[in-house]
Formats: structure tokens, sequence, C-alpha cells
């Protein structure tokens, strides 16, 4: 219980710090006088589409534990040369996993933590005091910068874990198609859907961030983060944040299963209701 509680207690203080200047961030682009611009029930329809599991040709795994901040994940992790981690918070156990059972280095960066407190696996994890975002300056990197640093430049054997309170859709639409095939498996915490209500957050973020990344991507699983209640938009009923596992399309060949919800499927708040998807996810 102990662990529990320093686990959601580290989220909360991640979420305050990352989460706020995000949605501050968020609120300007859409300035405020674009909120009365309702989003075209036909085109929310089509934009969830866009995030349905296809299935995956290869067996899902979950990494990282039982608690906030595990994925599921192809059973696809021979020869991936290094992990991508941006939002790192204190919770690290995916990375520790991918270091003690895997031998995959992970390249860590978060602006709201010291280094100090988190007892890196040397030879294993890496860490920067940064933010990952659309450019670069002495706070900020984008994914593409921090790939050329780490010297991987040349690999396309690399899995992304982006868990960063809502910047996802800076840092996706600003990366280019040839960065994002670099890797094999890319997992993203999609936040904010409850303003795909927005025209403008649906038709110039979520959208064209979904479309960017389906271009060499299959979404292979789909789970609800059970933090937040379901809200209704247009009809469908939608989490505030959804998890979203891609497989390169040139590695997701064969017979493709698709199971929602997965067995392997936790709360990621174990002290709130699970959530479940429904239309269109089933």
């Amino acid at each position: 219980m102990r662990q529990l509680v320093k686990v959601i207690t580290q989220k909360i203080l991640k979420l305050d710090l990352l989460f706020l200047y995000n949605i501050q961030r968020l609120n300007s682009f859409l300035d405020h006088s674009d909120c009365i611009q309702n989003s075209n029930p036909i085109d929310v329809e089509e934009a969830l589409k866009l995030t349905v599991p296809v299935g995956c040709s290869k067996t899902l795994i979950r990494i990282g534990g039982n608690s906030d901040g595990a994925y599921l994940l192809p059973n696809d992790l021979a020869g991936i040369e290094a992990c991508f981690s941006p939002g790192t918070s204190n919770i690290k156990a995916f990375e520790d996993e991918l270091a003690e059972t895997y031998q995959i280095r992970s390249f860590m960066t978060d602006g709201s933590v010291k280094s100090e407190s988190l007892n890196l696996v040397k030879g294993y994890q890496y860490f920067q005091e940064k933010w990952l975002n659309g450019f670069n300056d002495k706070n900020s990197m984008t994914l593409s910068s921090w790939i050329y640093n780490a010297k991987l430049v040349n690999s396309n054997n690399l899995l992304l874990q982006m868990d960063i309170e809502g910047a996802e859709y800076e840092s996706i639409i600003t990366t280019s198609e040839s960065t994002l095939k670099q890797f094999r498996i890319i997992v993203i915490e999609f936040h904010n859907l409850d303003y795909l209500r927005n025209e403008r957050f649906l038709n110039q973020r979520f959208v064209p961030v979904m479309r960017r990344i389906l271009q060499n991507f299959d979404c292979v699983h789909a789970h609800p983060n059970n933090s937040d209640p379901l809200f209704n938009i247009c009809g469908f009923e939608v989490p505030k944040t959804l998890e979203l596992t891609f497989y390169r399309k040139d590695c997701n060949e064969g017979n493709k299963r698709k199971f929602i919800p997965h067995e392997k499927d936790i709360k990621n708040d174990p002290m709130q209701e699970q959530i479940h998807l429904g239309i269109p996810w089933i």
C-alpha cells in the first residue's frame, strides 16, 4: 500500500507541473473564441475510428509491472537498440524491466525531475532534465535532435514510450515521417480528448497527429486510462486519456488478433472504477 501511495503521489506531482503547463499552451492554441465552434459529429466519429486497433500479429506483453506507467507491447523486443521515454516523472518500472529483462537501454527526459532522484541503472539508463517539444532551446528538445544526440540516427529498431501530459500533439506533428519510422514500436498516452468537441483541436491537432503515425504504423492496442470517467461527445463515450500502442506495418505481418479489453489490461488508478471502451472500438 505504501508503494501504491508513493506511485500515485509522484504521478500527481508530475501532473501539477506538466499538465497545467500544457493546458495553458493548448488554451492559447484554441484562443478561447474557438471553443464555441463545436466539432461535427461525423468528424468526431471518423477521428475516433483512427484509434481503433487493427490487431497484432504478435502476442501482447505487459512491460512495467501492474500499476500506472505499464503498457502492452508486441512481443517483438529482440533487436531493439534503445527506448526513448519522455515524461519519466519518478516512475521508471517500464525502463527498469527493459534493462533487467531485455538488456535494452533507455533514454529518458523530463523537465520536472532531477536525475539524482531516479537511481539510474548504470550502462542502461540515461536522463536529461528537459521537456520533449516541437522546438529546441535550453529547456526543450525535439525527438529528432534527441535521437541524433544519442547517436542512433541510423537505427530503425527503436522503441518510443511517450507520456507527456498533452505535449504529445506538438511533439509528433513536428516530427518527420522518416524519424517516426525509426521506431519499431510506439506507445503514446493521448491526453485532453475532451477537447475533441472543439473543431480546431480535432482537425488541426488530433487528426493530423493520428494520420502522421498511421502512415507507417498499425494501431494494435487501445486502453482507456481510468483516472477520469468517460465523457460523452456526439453520442460516443470517450476516455479523457487513451493509451495507444502502434506497431510498424512492415513488422505487423501475418494473422492479426485484437482483444478489447485485453486480459492483460489493468486499472491505472486502483482506487477508481474501471472503464471500458464501447463504440467505435468494439
